[in-house]
Parts: structure tokens; C-alpha cells; sequence
């Protein structure tokens, strides 16, 4: 049987995570006994004649297309067809999270079989199956972990998998990255670019970095979060710290990025393998922290032995929206964390998702309030606060119970035809990007934008008010906003005074920042594929009593501007707004109506939903939607 296992780009540039998760499954095929190959598709990002004539060169038996997050519907789509077109006896897998909407993948893209969860143990009985002469819906009907359409036209879950055993929980055979010719990109030495964390000044040019993974699932459920693998599982110990000394002696490794999603929640298991890792002198920085996983002595001995950056799932500075994400935590633990951190010297970015369901002014009022707070653990470096600010906006996922709350509330149709429009419209993009934002409030969305920038200006702001005593007159405001205005009338790519002492504001001169134009006049973006930093906009309202009135509707309009497709659509937005904000003024029906906001965890609330609504039982796809 001829195999192959490939994965599909997920951002417009490849992503400089390895795809540990296709290579586990070229490793477990490998195991048992057959022979596969590997086509990066994400890396070497080949044009549709390449693609197409590898397929019709090797003909294979059976394809696997490895899609991690639903964004990349869209190029799977495109993929199935160019693989239908040229060998059209090929059976097609998809497994991943966009497996999540595996109808949609068998009727709308023609996949055969999608894999739920952990595949590597799955596809191996799969593929048992498919190597027969004929295989039957019994023997598809008893792999746990599949879906299929069967000979009806009926669509078929067959539950979710048994968890793999322990021999799956396997580091990567980097060799398959050296034979495809992408080891350099995902083992590299621009550490300054992709290592985020304060780089030591003894750093030797030439140390490379790497991803490694230490444990598999997550102990939270958070409500935003695709959860296939339930419950929570550490690789051994000697297999990790194994893998680290090979990527030192192979590749000169010296940095090591723990990729996990929760990382420290078993705490003997991760004191062994810190203390393990740290006796091979490498610097490494871990992601994926519960704020709960930690205390002063434990981020203590992670710094003892080479961390570097501890970096948590902060999310929001007010308790009922982290209840309504079920992070299981609380304002006073995120704030201790932090402080924690900064007090061992480790470096940190507070990462927060809003626009919720439930989201509000109060809410944002609130998380503005807990970033103040927290200003003084963060590690500026002559950096103003909002350049360790990472704030996405909730993207609904399929698989995940924001996903489902948007689907009962018909924030995303329920047809198949429908939702697919959906998968289509996310694709190809970044959580960090609000031209596909379903709004999951009941705002105007203008609104809803405005809050980002609000957070970033306000705590900027009150930075430079407490920290450097900086107070503007008018006039001084006046000179830097004529400044701003003059480069978004004239679309000429610029450097702005934003901040300036106030001796310095007359000669022109800015000593604290600039703040940088596009050529077309909207907002320079800096994003990582991992963090996402905004910068601030006319945060120099802030700086006077008067002025800061009149934030908020310069603002709606510059956001409005940046981020309308059209004059027309940047009126109909600032209308919305208008409108919106005179009728909760005048009528007090309209105002009561964003006084009963989810308070709760989604999760719940979207149970007590189906309830009232009365779904069908045997609707098979339920439980793919809702998650573990």
C-alpha cells in the first residue's frame, strides 16, 4: 500500500511550529510496518501544478491530510479536488481539529474517512482495514475514532478513541524533517525573532533553538478551546530529556521552546524533568502555564535550571468573563503569577482573548484595572506596557463550545451550506485578525473593535502618568495631533510622535515612541504567529483631563477608518454606533436588554440551551461539535 501523509498551510506563511503532529503519525504508520511518505505542504508551500503532478506521479492508495486548526479548510478543499482530479482512486483522511466538521469534510470536500483525536493508534486500524480487498461498514463501524458516510448517505461517528498507549507518547524522528529538507527552518538559529524571551547577553551566535513537547491534553477546558484528547498526560521524563541532548549534538541546540498546552500541571513529573533538562545547561522558556501549576518556589527552581520566559493563558482581568471561559481561576491567582514571575527575573507577555459572550464596558473596564495592577511585574526594558500585550479576539472554532454557543444563537447558520460559508470565511487567516470577528455581543460592532485599543491607550496612559509624571497642556496635544492627522490625510508612511516630554514637544523632537503608518495610512501591526502586539492609537488623549473626553469619538473613527473595507461600510459602522448609543440613552427597554449578559460558563449555558431547544439525540455530529 502506497501512503502519504501531508499537511496544509495554515497562515499566509509557513509556520515555524514543526508538525510534531503529522510526524507522529508518519512514525506510528512506520511502526506498523508500512512504508509512508511525507509532503510538507505548510513549508515548501508548492503551486497547484506541483501538487498536482506529485499526486499523479505517485498515485497512492491512501492520502492523509494532516489539518491542525479549521482555518485551513478552505486550501483542503482545494487540496482534495487536485488529489480527485489527477487520482481519483486515492481514499482521502483528514484528522486534526478541522476534523471537528467532518460532515461538511465528507459532503462538501468528498473526504472519505476523518479521524478523531489521537490518530496514530486510530490509523493503524484504519489502514488494516483499508489494505483488504474490500473493507465493509462492519469492520469500519468497530475503529473507534472515525467518521464516514455510509452506504445510505447517512453520516457515521463511531465515538471517540481509545487513548494511545504509552509507546505512542514518542518525541519526533527530527530525520524526517532532515530528509524533507525543512530541519533548518523549524531547528534555526534566528533565535532573537522566534525565542521570545530575554536572550542572555553570554548567547553565542550559531545556537540554534528548538520546539520540543513534554506532555499531551490539558487539565482545563476552557470555553474557547478545540478539546479533542481528555485528561492530561507527561511523556517520560528520560525520553524528553533524551531528546534535548540529541537536538544538542545534532544541531547545536541551545534554546528550547516547551510547545506544550499545559505545561506543569503534574508537578513531581515536571520538577523531574526540569531539573533533568537543566542539567544539559540549555536556556529554555515554556507556554501552555496554568497560573494555578505555579509558586514562588517552583518558578524559583524552573530558573535555577535554565528558564528563561514563563508565559500563561492570563486571558481577562475580570472574574465573570473568566468564568464564562472556564479557566478555573481567579483575578487575585493571575495577578500573583505575574508577580511571581517578575520577582525570579523571568520574562513574560500577559496574553488576553476578549469579546466573549458577555463581554462588555464593565467587564473591559475591569480587565483595564487588573493591567494597571499588574504593570510594575512586567518586564518593560524601556518598553511601554501595551508592547507586552498579546489580545486576540475569540475566534469560534468548531469543536469548541463557543463555536456550538455561536451555532444555537444563529451567530453562525446551522445548514451545512451555511457553516461551510463560515469555514471558508475563517481560512487562511490569524485569531489576531477582526475582519472575520463573529460578535459574540450584543454591540455594534465598532464597538466591539474599539475595545483593544481602548485597553492599549489606556494603560499606556496611565503608565507614563504614574511612571514618568507625564501630563500634556493642549497645546501640546494639539501640535501631535495635527502631526497624526497630517499622515492619515496624506497617506505618507510616517513616524508619528505619539509620546513627548513636554520640553520637547515645541522642537518636535519624540523621546518615548513613534508610532508607524502604512503607506495607506492604517496602523502597523506587530504579530509573531504566536503573540499578537498592537500599538496604541492617539493614547495622547489620555494625557489630559479635557482631551481624554474626547477620545473615545476620534478613536471610533480612526478604528472605523482602519478597519472598514469602504467609506460606505465605515459610515454604516459609525451609524451603527450612533444610533445604538442614542437609543439605550432614550429608551430604558433598549439598555435593560445588555443587563442579562452570560455570567457562566458556555459550556453550561449552551446544555440548558439544547434543552429548551430540543435537539435530535441521534444527530451524530453533536458530539464532535461540543468536544471532550
Amino acid at each position: 500500500m502506497k501512503i502519504c501523509i501531508c499537511t496544509t498551510p495554515i497562515r499566509s506563511t509557513p509556520s515555524t511550529f514543526p508538525p510534531i503532529g503529522a510526524m507522529g503519525i508518519v512514525q506510528s504508520i512506520r511502526d506498523g510496518g508500512s512504508d509512508v511518505r511525507f509532503y510538507n505542504i505548510d513549508y515548501h508551500r508548492p503551486e497547484e501544478k506541483e501538487i498536482k503532478d506529485y499526486f499523479e506521479k505517485h498515485k497512492f492508495n491512501v492520502v492523509g491530510i494532516s489539518a491542525v486548526v479549521s482555518t485551513a479548510y478552505q486550501y483542503t478543499k482545494k487540496l482534495v479536488e487536485w488529489i480527485r482530479n489527477v487520482s481519483p482512486d486515492t481514499r482521502i483522511i483528514v484528522g486534526g481539529n478541522l476534523a471537528a466538521s467532518a460532515e461538511i469534510l465528507h459532503r462538501k470536500c468528498h473526504v472519505d474517512y476523518c479521524v478523531i483525536g489521537d490518530g496514530e493508534l486510530t490509523v493503524q486500524k484504519l489502514l488494516n482495514v483499508l489494505n483488504r480487498s474490500s473493507e465493509t461498514q462492519d469492520q469500519l463501524g468497530r475503529i473507534k475514532g472515525i467518521t464516514f458516510l455510509d452506504h445510505d448517505d447517512t453520516f457515521v461517528f463511531t465515538g471517540f478513541g481509545e487513548r494511545n498507549p504509552q509507546r505512542f507518547l514518542s518525541q519526533p524522528d527530527w530525520s524526517i524533517l532532515e530528509k524533507d529538507g525543512s530541519i533548518n527552518f523549524y531547528v534555526s538559529e534566528d533565535i532573537e525573532n522566534r525565542f521570545y524571551g530575554r536572550i542572555p547577553k553570554s548567547h553565542t551566535p550559531g545556537k540554534r533553538y528548538a520546539v520540543i513537547m513534554t506532555s499531551k491534553g490539558c487539565v482545563n477546558r476552557c470555553t474557547f478551546c478545540h478539546r479533542w484528547e481528555k485528561g492530561y498526560r507527561v511523556h517520560p521524563v528520560r525520553a524528553v530529556v533524551d531528546n534535548v541532548k540529541y537536538l544538542q549534538s545534532r544541531f547545536n541546540v541551545q534554546y528550547v521552546v516547551i510547545g506544550d498546552e499545559d505545561f506543569g500541571s503534574n508537578r513531581k513529573l515536571t520538577n523531574d524533568l526540569v531539573r533533568g533538562i537543566g542539567e544539559l545547561g540549555v536556556k529554555w522558556r515554556c507556554s501552555g502555564v496554568r497560573v494555578r501549576a505555579v509558586n514562588p518556589d517552583i518558578l524559583k527552581m524552573w530558573r535555577e535550571n535554565g528558564c528563561i520566559a514563563v508565559f500563561y493563558g492570563i486571558e481577562s482581568g475580570c472574574q465573570k468573563m473568566l468564568d464564562v471561559m472556564e479557566k478555573k481561576s481567579t483575578v487575585e491567582t493571575n495577578l500573583d503569577a505575574l508577580k511571581w514571575t517578575c520577582n525570579e527575573g523571568l520574562f513574560t507577555i500577559i496574553q488576553l482573548v476578549i469579546g466573549m459572550p458577555g463581554e462588555d464596558d464593565q467587564t473591559i473596564g475591569e480587565t483595564i484595572r487588573f493591567l494597571k495592577k499588574a504593570i510594575p511585574y512586567l518586564d518593560l526594558e524601556g518598553k511601554m506596557p501595551s508592547a507586552l500585550l498579546s489580545i486576540n479576539y475569540a475566534q469560534a472554532l468548531p469543536g469548541s463550545p463557543l463555536y456550538q454557543y455561536a451555532r444555537l444563537n444563529e451567530l453562525i447558520g446551522r445548514s451545512i451550506d451555511e457553516e461551510e460559508r463560515y469555514l471558508e470565511g475563517i481560512s487562511d487567516t490569524d485569531a489576531y485578525l477582526s475582519d472575520h470577528f463573529v460578535n459574540f455581543t450584543r454591540f455594534p460592532i465598532l464597538k466591539v473593535r474599539l475595545w483593544r485599543q481602548r485597553i492599549l491607550a489606556d494603560v499606556d496612559a496611565y503608565y507614563l502618568k504614574k511612571a514618568h509624571g507625564i501630563h500634556l497642556t493642549l497645546k501640546q496635544i494639539a501640535l501631535i495631533f495635527l502631526q497624526y492627522t497630517r499622515s492619515l490625510v496624506t497617506g505618507e508612511r510616517s513616524r508619528i510622535a505619539v509620546f513627548a516630554r513636554p520640553s520637547m514637544v515645541r522642537s518636535g523632537k519624540a523621546e518615548l515612541m513613534f508610532r508607524e503608518t502604512t503607506e495607506s495610512g492604517k496602523e502597523k501591526t506587530a504579530t509573531s504567529g504566536y503573540f499578537n502586539i498592537h500599538i496604541p492609537t492617539m493614547e495622547f488623549l489620555f494625557l489630559n483631563k479635557l482631551t481624554q473626553k474626547l477620545y473615545y469619538p476620534f478613536l471610533a473613527i480612526g478604528v472605523a477608518r482602519g478597519t472598514a473595507n469602504s467609506i460606505t461600510e465605515m459610515i454604516r459602522m459609525v451609524g451603527e454606533h450612533v444610533v445604538w448609543s442614542l437609543r439605550v440613552r432614550i429608551f430604558p427597554s433598549e439598555k435593560r436588554k445588555y443587563q442579562n449578559l452570560p455570567s457562566i460558563s458556555l459550556r453550561k449555558l449552551n446544555k440548558e440551551t439544547m434543552k429548551t431547544q430540543h435537539h435530535s439525540p441521534d444527530d451524530a455530529t453533536i458530539p464532535l461539535r461540543m468536544g471532550r
